[in-house]
């Protein structure tokens, strides 16, 4: 069986599930979807919360600081490319499309390349953890002396390594690929319950020590280290129940099949509600670690706090200047309300038409089409949550207004948290994949031939995956950070720059290439390359249409920022100002399907179709 077998196998069983039983196909995804929230929230807090901590050791720290970057990982990747993939099914299905085959081979394979690697990760980890406290309170003193923080670095980085060539080994041996997932789990599970159970034995026997112990003074620093490690050892146990209540069902399960070789729905049910328990250990760990951990439970406490302070000042700040805006200026923003509506109505049908015009074009490259794929899925969330939720919180505060009413409390810290997360999120995420797209260009001008060989489908998946955890990262930031201008500001400057530089160096390429052109001599043995350097150059002249509206629409707004940041100026036409650049950069939503219409010709007759079979449908009913 091949890699691209062993995908078809995979991709055959989902979609039958998918088909058949789509509202246990619906729940599993929502089910994800909650885990992986929790799993980066829970993570990134304790991440935070071990850097601060003193009370911790170095080396457990370091253990721990492992698990929580593993099951960060889990929750960026491995959960959110399962509801990727499973939501898209299911929205294509209940469309009557069942033509899946793009999935294969290089985005299933990524998923189950990243979910197994994340997985032995964390199961590495824990079985290290479990080791570890095992020497620390068998050793005593002796302890820091032999394991030192090097050493533990150096077996972080095996683990990590190990993982990796498990997941290699996983997608290489398709037909035994349940073998290599029982034999990791038992070794991890065999050394981990080996390690508790002899420190079990050791604590034990520490107690009866204790309390035999005649000269009170000579050891009690030899007692009260031998507690705190027993404590530690104590707290670890539980990472390793929760562990084991988690892992234990998946490789019974695998076992199962295995054995019987069942592919009954009940068996596939049982896989894939294991897998997802699997998952949610990466979300249980640190509420462990509060738990067992007063001072990584302080740190977390203080944490929320500072972070809702800052919140709330941020969105009372942008509450008190809206409201005035909608008590002094209601004209403005009853006009800003209606073209955002309208921008929001065209970017809606526009970017629709864009996707399913993009579905059925042929002579777009595929890493093209998925850069515009993604273009236009963040231009349509930016239609459907972004501006809506925009318009409707001034239009609630226009209407109250003119009813006598101000109390506008109700819109902090939530809504408006919200609505400013949004904006930034999926601004963030059109406006990095304009510069991939430039990017992109760049390397298929001047890469010629070896373009297909360096830019893959998979590594273009991996990019715009990047891309959009990156953007969802920064609209975090921006309503966390005191100073969200300066946020705002190192996003866009960061996406001119490298965007104008690749265009910039695309222009001098170009300009070779016709002198180049001209220059050859062997026309019939260049007639390829030539025809292939002339493509390239027009797609890189149609992708440089979208980058110039791009500016055009980002531009104003970047100058805005800096001028706030430099002069703090709060002005009514600073404010103006910066509510129309908004709308200018919102409106980049619009315009990108619109310049994909005009400069593609292929896309513009799939639109021209699909209108006229819209037409048709609603005439004829």
């Amino acid at each position: 069986m091949t890699v691209s077998q062993f995908c078809k196998y995979n991709l055959d069983n989902r979609a039958h599930l998918v088909y058949h039983y789509s509202a246990f196909m619906t729940t599993i995804c929502a089910l994800h979807l909650f885990s992986s929230l929790v799993a980066i929230l829970g993570n990134i807090l304790m991440i935070r919360a071990l850097s601060k901590a003193s009370s911790i050791s170095i080396n457990l720290k370091m253990l721990f600081f492992s698990l929580a970057f593993s099951d960060l990982a889990v929750g960026l990747f491995a959960q959110l490319m399962d509801v990727a993939i499973s939501a898209t099914m299911l929205t294509m299905t209940a469309n009557g499309d069942r033509k899946f085959d793009f999935f294969c081979p290089t985005l299933l394979s990524l998923y189950n390349f990243f979910t197994f690697f994340l997985a032995c990760a964390s199961l590495f980890t824990v079985t290290a953890i479990a080791v570890d406290r095992l020497l620390s309170v068998s050793l005593h003193l002796r302890y820091q002396e032999i394991v030192t923080e090097r050493r533990v670095a150096i077996l972080l980085v095996l683990l990590w390594v190990a993982s990796i060539a498990a997941s290699f080994t996983f997608i290489s041996l398709q037909r035994n690929y349940r073998i290599v997932t029982v034999v990791a789990q038992c070794v991890g599970l065999l050394v981990t319950s080996g390690a508790y159970a002899r420190i079990y034995k050791i604590v034990r026997y520490h107690k009866i020590q204790i309390r035999c112990q005649l000269q009170q003074t000579r050891c009690e620093s030899a007692r009260r280290s031998q507690l705190r490690q027993q404590k530690s050892a104590l707290g670890a146990f539980f990472v390793y129940v929760v562990f084991v209540v988690c892992y234990l069902p998946h490789l019974i399960e695998c076992v199962i099949f295995m054995i019987l070789g069942d592919n009954s729905f009940s068996v596939v049910v049982s896989s894939y509600a294991t897998r997802l328990l699997l998952f949610l250990n990466s979300s249980l760990n640190p509420i462990l670690y509060c738990w067992r951990y007063q001072e990584i439970r302080h740190i977390v406490k203080n944490t929320q706090i500072s972070v809702n302070m800052t919140v709330s000042q941020f969105c009372k700040y942008n509450l008190e200047n809206r409201a005035h805006l909608v008590y002094h200026y209601s004209a403005f923003m009853t006009t800003i309300c209606a073209l955002n509506l309208f921008s929001s109505l065209v970017a809606i049908l526009g970017n629709i038409l864009m996707i399913r015009a993009l579905s059925k074009a042929s002579s777009i490259s595929t890493n093209l089409k998925m850069l515009f794929f993604s273009l236009a899925f963040s231009d349509l969330a930016v239609g459907l949550f972004a501006q809506p939720i925009k318009v409707s919180i001034i239009a609630v505060m226009l209407k109250m207004t003119a009813s006598g009413g101000r109390k506008f409390d109700f819109f902090c810290p939530t809504i408006l948290s919200v609505s400013y997360f949004f904006s930034f999120f999926l601004a963030c995420a059109s406006l990095f994949t304009v510069t991939a797209i430039a990017v992109d260009r760049l390397l298929s001008v001047s890469l010629h031939l070896r373009y297909q060989e360096i830019v893959t489908e998979r590594r273009v998946a991996i990019l715009l995956v990047l891309l959009w955890v990156a953007s969802m990262a920064a609209g975090f930031t921006f309503i966390s950070f005191p100073r969200n201008e300066i946020v705002t500001v190192v996003a866009q400057c960061v996406g001119l720059l490298v965007t104008s530089g690749a265009y910039a160096r695309i222009y001098k390429i170009v300009r070779y290439h016709k002198i180049q052109i001209r220059c050859q001599l062997q026309q019939t043995r260049s007639e390829y390359a030539r025809r292939n350097q002339l493509r390239q150059q027009k797609s890189a002249l149609d992708a440089f249409f979208v980058y110039v509206v791009f500016v055009i629409c980002y531009l104003p707004h970047l100058i805005v920022s800096v001028i706030l940041i430099t002069q703090g100026d709060n002005s009514f036409s600073a404010v103006v100002s910066s509510y129309a650049t908004c709308l200018l950069l919102f409106l980049n939503s619009s315009l990108n399907p619109i310049l994909c219409c005009w400069r593609y010709q292929e896309i513009r007759h799939n639109v021209k179709s699909t209108l006229r079979e819209m037409v048709l449908r609603s005439s004829t009913t």
